[in-house]
């Protein structure tokens, strides 16, 4: 199964950053059984509701999708430096009733919603989860943090996925990332401007797993050089859907994000 054009629009006129491939990637491997398995999903960072519409189109019967974020209800330190100084301004839209506005437009069901900071409510979490999309704070503070509270709450055979990993405009990120590959706590399998990885211990079943049944994407498995090298190298197979007209696009986000 893939991305239908219908989906892929929805998905397309949120306010945020994901691309097609990505979108893809993380459909096909939340949804099939044969790569992760049955559970359901969290997400740390949740912006208008782009990543979150496209991992709930995954969901099985049964599973549930779980998201955490302040929705502006939190100012940052503007003295945090480079990876907070813009977030008030980025944020300063942003409502719990427009991620509903925007995520109802596709789904039925909202999903489980917690407002709040990550470090605040993760801890409270019970439940485990296959698959955790970390797009949280960019500060190595945060991104350490939701790492460690994560591993808490991932399934021994679940996926965490870090956005903006080695973006140059972030670089607590990867450092945060990196730290936890070099003690053992996470393996990288893929990446593709997002980071896919799992426990080490894992890891092989996953490569093999998504070598075997993955299906919109051309799947190559490199020699690892280093610690931090994805096994996996991914090109997606399908074209990427034609999208509303720019102009449907704006009338239909102007009035999704109305209030």
């Amino acid at each position: 199964m893939k991305l239908t054009r219908r989906q892929y629009k929805k998905i397309e006129l949120i306010p945020g950053w994901l691309d097609y491939q990505n979108a893809e990637l993380m459909y096909e491997l939340v949804s099939n059984p044969k790569i992760l398995g049955g559970g359901n999903v969290l997400e740390v960072g949740s912006f208008f509701g782009k990543s979150a519409t496209c991992l709930a189109y995954g969901l099985r019967k049964g599973e549930t999708l779980t998201v955490v974020d302040p929705f502006g209800t939190f100012k940052f330190e503007l003295d945090k430096g480079a990876e907070t100084a813009d977030q008030n301004v980025l944020f300063r839209n942003l409502t719990e009733k427009k991620f509903k506005n925007f995520y109802s437009f596709s789904h039925r069901n909202l999903p489980t919603i917690y407002v709040g900071l990550s470090r605040n409510i993760l801890p409270g979490l019970q439940e485990k989860f296959k698959t955790i999309h970390i797009d949280g704070g960019h500060s190595y503070e945060d991104v350490k943090n939701d790492i460690a509270l994560s591993l808490n709450l991932l399934s021994e055979k679940g996926l965490i996925i870090f956005d903006d990993y080695n973006h140059v405009q972030f670089p607590g990120v990867k450092i945060a990332v990196d730290e936890a590959i070099k003690s053992g706590q996470l393996s990288p399998v893929i990446y593709l401007g997002k980071l896919y990885a799992s426990r080490p211990k894992f890891a092989p079943d996953l490569v093999s797993n998504i070598v075997n049944h993955l299906n919109g994407f051309k799947v190559v498995k490199k020699s690892r050089l280093d610690l931090f090298t994805p096994e996996l190298e991914l090109t997606v197979k399908y074209r990427e859907p034609k999208s509303y007209s720019y102009l449907t696009r704006r009338i239909l986000t102007a009035f999704l994000s109305r209030y």
